[in-house]
């Protein structure tokens, strides 16, 4: 009789335990990717930026002089357009972007979260080729800038 209350105790926790959503698995997307090419032959091009920052708010997405191809950028809940300011040794460039935000409740036990959805590049001083509206961790790549 004690082993069956031992087992049937062990089956509820794992039960309860696997009843709790994993949020962090269901967390809309929050940035976009942006990935440097080259001009002439479209290979992707490694930059480096002293600073990449949003312009409004100056908060800084990369300060150093790494060496990248693509960049993580976040999007500011709060607007509904983000400049985004890329400081070479040699330039002062920008990027300007819209979209849309909603919030929506996600579940009881993770919240409400902001979703994101229909990017579009509202003017840079790059050139630049919007290869993707959506904001979705499925998406590896929003826009492609060629330099």
């Amino acid at each position: 009789m004690r082993e069956v209350v031992i087992i049937c105790l062990g089956i509820l926790v794992l039960w309860a335990c696997g009843e709790e959503p994993d949020c962090d698995l269901e967390v809309p997307e929050n940035n976009i990717t942006v990935n440097f090419f080259n001009r002439e032959d479209s290979t992707q091009q490694f930059m480096e930026f002293i600073s990449v920052t949003e312009r409004s708010t100056d908060h800084v997405f990369y300060n150093s002089m790494d060496s990248l191809t693509s960049f993580e950028l976040n999007l500011n809940p709060t607007v509904d357009e983000v400049t985004y300011v890329f400081v070479s040794s040699t330039s002062v460039d920008t990027l300007t972007v819209s979209y849309t935000t909603q919030l929506e409740w996600l579940s009881e036990e993770c919240g409400p979260y902001f979703f994101y959805s229909k990017l579009d590049v509202v003017g840079s001083s790059f050139t630049y080729d919007l290869v993707s509206t959506f904001i979705d961790v499925t998406i590896d790549e929003n826009i492609k800038i060629y330099n």
